[in-house]
């Protein structure tokens, strides 16, 4: 898989061929699943969204490589994520 090839999701999925593009999907549908549980059970735990956008960013933070993408952008995104969760369950 082509990991930096320019474009929008759906050129790389044109790009990658019909085979390669189903495991690219499969993987990117249980990734989002993944990562919705993960914000759904710290949300859950701390009902706060501050909270949860610490803990999240500082687990995320953890798990990538070093330059991968600034922190506040992490955080603006985590948390961004956390208050469409917290709007579905008050």
């Amino acid at each position: 898989m082509i990991i930096d090839y320019p474009g929008n999701v759906t050129e790389r999925i044109l790009f990658l061929g019909e085979k390669t593009s189903c495991v690219y999907l499969k993987h990117s549908i249980n990734a989002a699943k993944e990562t919705r549980g993960i914000l759904e059970a710290s949300y859950r735990k701390t009902k706060d969204v501050q909270k949860s956008t610490q803990e999240i960013t500082d687990r995320f933070m953890e798990w990538v490589p070093d330059g991968f993408m600034p922190r506040d952008i992490i955080a603006m995104v985590i948390g961004q994520m956390l208050k469409y969760i917290a709007a579905q369950n008050p």
